[in-house]
């Protein structure tokens, strides 16, 4: 396989750093950059149970540790018994976010793109600037488009807060923690994965129905795009996912 180095570069110039957030650990966290490991896979998390695998490297979302340097990583810890198994730790998180533009959404929900999520709803699908997608559609209830979203990212339940029978024309989604980035005005559904239970009521409250998807279940598409990303460079990686967590409830308020 490729040596780290040459996988980081290649990645580095699908979802270039410089857009991760400043308070992000997006980047290679654990390991040797001239070392060319075993096997590559692509995770959502890090987590106990790759701990079976050793001299490999490991792409995931979210930084298994938000402050560099190994001086933080305590014996007993997950990035401490990665490093003993050899292995190295790559992160494409918010760099990710602002580069991929999941069109699989719009497709799905039958929305035509329009722009990006960045301080409201933004014009233009420029990769690097804004999150998610939004678009628009010819008007249907949200309670139609709730079937739509849950086949599409697999779910058996999600949250729904607004009125579900309000008919939407302006959707917008927007995977991982976005309630901050609910719009203050102009969109119909706001979908997102992690929303806090204050800014989807507030959201409700302005006449917007807010779809919570839970955060990792919404962030689906990350392993297929980086495994896709990965198989034009040449490199095969292996898939590891973990069954979504079960959403049980369905508020209306």
């Amino acid at each position: 396989m490729r040596c780290a180095g040459d996988i980081f570069a290649y990645l580095e110039a699908c979802a270039p750093l410089a857009w991760a957030e400043s308070w992000d650990s997006a980047g290679f966290l654990v390991g040797d950059l001239a070392h060319s490991y075993d096997r590559c896979v692509v995770a959502i998390d890090l987590t106990p149970a790759l701990l079976s695998y050793e001299n490999t490297l490991f792409i995931v979302h979210h930084p298994p540790i938000f402050k560099k340097g190994l001086e933080h990583v305590l014996a007993g810890s997950l990035i401490y018994e990665m490093i003993k198994r050899g292995n190295g730790v790559l992160a494409m998180h918010t760099n990710f976010d602002r580069a991929f533009i999941p069109y699989q959404v719009a497709e799905a929900l039958g929305f035509q793109p329009c722009g990006r999520i960045l301080d409201g709803l933004s014009l233009g699908l420029t990769p690097g600037i804004g999150y998610g997608i939004w678009g628009e559609c010819e008007a249907q209830s949200s309670e139609l488009v709730s079937q739509a979203v849950s086949k599409l990212f697999g779910l058996s339940a999600l949250s729904v807060y607004g009125d579900p029978k309000r008919l939407v024309s302006r959707i917008a989604f927007a995977a991982g923690s976005v309630g901050s980035m609910i719009p203050q005005d102009g969109c119909d559904l706001f979908i997102g994965g992690e929303i806090g239970y204050h800014q989807a009521l507030a959201a409700s409250h302005r006449n917007m129905t807010v779809f919570g998807l839970g955060h990792t279940e919404s962030e689906c598409f990350f392993i297929d795009t980086l495994v896709s990303w990965l198989k034009a460079y040449g490199v095969q990686a292996d898939a590891y996912r973990v069954k979504p967590h079960v959403r049980s409830f369905y508020v209306t308020v």
